[in-house]
């Protein structure tokens, strides 16, 4: 395909946005996604949403029901797993779409709505390309020819993208570096942005949370927020878990009293749920996990918990870590991706009761990937360090509070897309400029 596009009339007084991602489930990418569309609508932009449909075992985002009507098209072929037929069809529909609402801007979310969005833009036209990696697929999740593959097709596309954005510095080395995604004049870094309101605010009553939840008030209490497939790797919880739990057994906590009890709460699913049942029964510690399934307001398991737990093999900048600073609780988590950009202060390297390596910052724990016993060693660190770990809540809500604000958030794509229209030759109204 050429690299003709539409040209933009002139003087512009409405951009038209429109953006697409595969499926609105409950995670960073979608939240992103509907909050950017629900954001910058109005005054300079117009702003669309085009999505799939969620899949098995996954939680619809609970979004408003005026904006379901008016500003997002579904289109059901448009989903997460590779089919070709329905890729085809969905790549059509796409066309159709952009060919009606003429959009000046389409940004695309998630490698596969990349895929199809930016071919489809390309297609009809449209003046700027933007795609936001939220993460990669590119480790851990398909064998080296596939991987491979797919690197081709996002160095193909990148060609004709006018910015690719990244969620953290690291995700940034590793597209330019690595995997020579793009030259870095094609990147834009800009962290994620929420409202964290809630989470700042939902965090006082701990008795309360855990009565929801059937936890005892004086329990420590482990807390794990996401999917349950085999990219994040959940099942190195439990692992680690079991390894605690016959270190209680053979010792006497030489630091402080024992809780009455240990406690997990697991909240989400996918594919692993059932193994993960099945883990902890056999392991005979289903007692005390509390697998709770996808939760709407999960402020109420961040203020259950003492801590919140990572295992992923593959990240890039995890909304669970963010939404635990910002409630005022230490995570652990395995140093991968964007999640080493999540820590403060200078790492310090620590072993602990079992010889586990991590690493100690200002606000949480890193291991590495797949260590258990780093992890295991990790966890109870936290717990017999009480003081330190309130510490740690008090300085990852800070940091979350600067860092991942929505209002941030809006200015910098807002402002993004203005430079963008800039060098197309386009001038917005005055509102824009603010």
């Amino acid at each position: 395909m050429g690299k003709a596009q539409r040209v933009l009339d002139q003087p512009k007084q409405v951009i038209t946005v429109v953006r697409i991602i595969a499926r609105l489930n409950v995670g960073g990418p979608a939240k992103q996604a509907f909050f950017l569309t629900h954001g910058l609508n109005g005054g300079d932009f117009q702003s669309y949403l085009i999505t799939g449909v969620v899949g098995m075992g996954e939680e619809s985002l609970d979004l408003p029901h005026a904006f379901q009507g008016g500003q997002m098209y579904v289109v059901p072929m448009l989903g997460r797993e590779i089919s070709w037929w329905q890729d085809i069809q969905a790549f059509f529909e796409l066309c159709r779409i952009l060919k009606t609402l003429q959009p000046d801007i389409v940004h695309t979310h998630t490698a596969k709505a990349g895929t199809l969005g930016r071919l489809a833009a390309i297609l009809t036209a449209v003046p700027i390309k933007i795609h936001t990696f939220h993460g990669h697929i590119f480790k851990g999740y398909f064998g080296k020819a596939k991987t491979s593959l797919f690197i081709i097709i996002e160095r193909m596309l990148a060609y004709f993208t006018d910015c690719i954005i990244v969620l953290s510095q690291g995700q940034c080395r590793d597209l330019t570096h690595e995997f020579k995604i793009a030259s870095r004049r094609k990147f834009q870094v800009i962290p994620l942005g929420f409202n964290l309101s809630s989470f700042i605010s939902g965090g006082g009553n701990v008795a309360g949370a855990r009565k929801m939840f059937g936890i005892d008030s004086n329990a420590f209490v482990i807390g794990y927020v996401g999917r349950l497939v085999p990219i994040k790797n959940p099942l190195l919880l439990l692992e680690a878990y079991r390894q605690i739990q016959d270190y209680h057994q053979v010792t006497q906590n030489p630091l402080r009293e024992k809780p009455e009890s240990w406690s997990v709460i697991v909240a989400g699913g996918g594919e692993l749920l059932e193994s993960m049942r099945a883990e902890a029964r056999a392991r005979a510690c289903s007692e005390h996990i509390v697998f709770c399934g996808w939760q709407q307001e999960v402020q109420h398991i961040y203020a259950a918990v003492n801590v919140v737990v990572l295992t992923s093999l593959n990240e890039g900048t995890p909304v669970a870590l963010i939404e635990a600073m910002a409630s005022g609780k230490p995570f652990i988590a395995t140093n991968v991706g964007g999640v080493e950009d999540l820590v403060v202060g200078e790492g310090v390297q620590t072993s602990g009761y079992n010889g586990g390596a991590f690493t100690l910052y200002g606000n949480g724990l890193l291991v590495q990937s797949q260590d258990v016993t780093g992890l295991a060693a990790a966890m109870l660190y936290i717990f017999n360090h009480p003081v330190e770990a309130e510490k740690m809540g008090r300085v990852g809500r800070e940091f979350a509070v600067k860092l991942f604000d929505e209002n941030r958030l809006l200015g910098d794509i807002r402002g993004l897309y203005q430079r963008l229209l800039a060098e197309k030759g386009v001038q917005l109204s005055l509102s824009s400029r603010r």
